[in-house]
């Protein structure tokens, strides 16, 4: 009861903050793009200037093509791609459950639709800066979309059936972000060339034939690599090079051990607590089997591998802008982090004692779900009404100005609260400023008051 309760609350949220979203800062960057040229005359162009990742951009200016259609496709796809992302976690707990249960009822159906809407929420409430990754459409498509082709891909490497519109789906998954994410395509290619080499061993853990297995990763392995070299080799990709300092692999491995510290010192603290909260009742999950001794090799080894995982994925980024990766790109940092705690948890949960301490808390952090959501719906029903109100209503203002020749002073936007704030500077130099007026055809600059 109190899981269903807290995806209630976690879907009511997200409409919520859905319906209210809206255009923001680089979104009108492309807007702009769209109008003079169109959804892929656009994309090429972008392509060959700025940003080579060509499936986001492509799937980023459809939406705006649509949204020039009506101001309801914003929210709608923001909605589309939370429903996504539940498919296809189901899809990934469906396979799980079928290694273990071998068989699927209604009633175990019905379950893991139930858990997949819980871990959807969970990522969601734990992932780094909520507003840039969910909220904000170019970031939208480019790193949510990503990890979320990634989990297609792997459902359908896992899965026993043989589907062609499946398998099409997973290979798609792999080209998407191939071309939509370079630090994350890298990990992937890794993963599919271990899955090959390793495919007998790890067939095992997954029911399927180590030939199969090998086959699915090597589809996967050249869709990903085709669509990742197309990025990389991109005009565009090249332009952007330009802008950052060159320095040496030796260099970026050992800069990248600190840039890594600090994604797990700075950046994954508060993620970690909530999922290790929030998942807490998964320590009390009594497999079949006697209890049995923790098997700390596993567990040590996993461990490795997760870090190793984020080590490699911020590589690239370090090597090309000898910083830590910007919050949107830390989201596959967060889910991976979500699927170590439960793996974790899992292994732990084979041995884990029974307590009064521990029976208290497995009560305690099952209405936790319900207490987090409950508050921010309750702090969002007022804060994203509001600023939408205000986001609107600087639009009929610019609307109004749009052949004005002096510059337009705007009043500051309300508090965006969960959602990515579309306010401009007090500096109608400011790019994002530029994009503004860019977007919306305006003859005069455009700034906005002190708050």
């Amino acid at each position: 009861m109190p899981l269903l309760l807290s995806n209630v609350l976690f879907l009511s949220l997200f409409m919520l903050l859905a319906v209210n979203t809206r255009l923001a800062t680089d979104d009108f960057y492309f807007l702009s793009n769209f109008i003079e040229h169109g959804v892929f005359k656009g994309t090429f162009v972008e392509y060959s200037t700025w940003s080579t990742r060509f499936t986001s951009v492509g799937l980023n200016h459809l939406v705006l093509f649509f949204h020039q259609k009506t101001s309801l496709s914003l929210g709608l796809f923001t909605i589309l791609s939370l429903v996504v992302f539940i498919l296809i976690t189901f899809l990934n707990v469906s396979n799980v459950f079928r290694i273990f249960q071998k068989k699927l009822t209604s009633y175990h159906r019905l379950k893991i639709i139930n858990l997949s809407i819980f871990a959807v929420s969970v990522i969601f409430i734990s992932t780094v800066k909520i507003d840039e990754t969910w909220f904000w459409l170019c970031a939208t498509c480019t790193y949510l979309w990503s990890v979320m082709m990634l989990l297609l891909g792997l459902s359908w490497m896992t899965t026993a059936k043989s589907n062609r519109l499946y398998a099409f789906a997973g290979l798609f998954g792999f080209f998407y972000l191939g071309a939509a994410s370079g630090p994350l395509a890298i990990v992937v290619l890794c993963f599919l060339l271990t899955t090959f080499i390793y495919a007998k061993k790890l067939s095992n853990y997954i029911s399927m034939e180590p030939q199969k297995l090998r086959k699915k990763a090597v589809l996967g392995f050249v869709f990903c690599l085709v669509a990742f070299l197309t990025l990389y080799f991109g005009t565009g990709n090249q332009v952007r090079e330009a802008f950052f300092e060159q320095i040496s692999i030796l260099q970026s491995l050992v800069l990248n051990v600190k840039m890594t510290g600090i994604i797990f010192l700075k950046r994954l603290p508060e993620s970690v607590v909530l999922i290790l909260l929030l998942c807490y009742p998964l320590l009390h999950f009594k497999a079949a089997s006697p209890k049995v001794k923790i098997n700390w090799h596993r567990i040590i080894c996993v461990t490795l591998l997760y870090v190793g995982t984020i080590y490699i994925y911020q590589l690239s980024i370090t090597y090309k802008t000898q910083d830590v990766g910007a919050f949107r790109a830390l989201f596959f940092t967060s889910v991976l982090t979500f699927i170590y705690i439960g793996i974790i948890y899992f292994m732990l949960s084979k041995s884990w004692p029974s307590s009064k301490i521990g029976a208290v808390m497995f009560y305690a952090t099952l209405a936790l779900g319900p207490v987090i959501f409950s508050y921010h719906l309750a702090e969002q029903s007022s804060t994203a009404p509001e600023y939408s109100s205000s986001y609107d209503g600087r639009l009929k203002v610019l609307k109004f100005h749009v052949k004005s020749s002096e510059t337009l002073t705007l009043e500051p936007l309300k508090n965006s609260g969960m959602l990515y704030s579309a306010e401009i500077s007090t500096d109608s130099s400011n790019h994002v400023n530029v994009h503004l007026r860019k977007a919306f055809q305006l003859k005069s600059a455009v700034k906005t008051t002190e708050p």
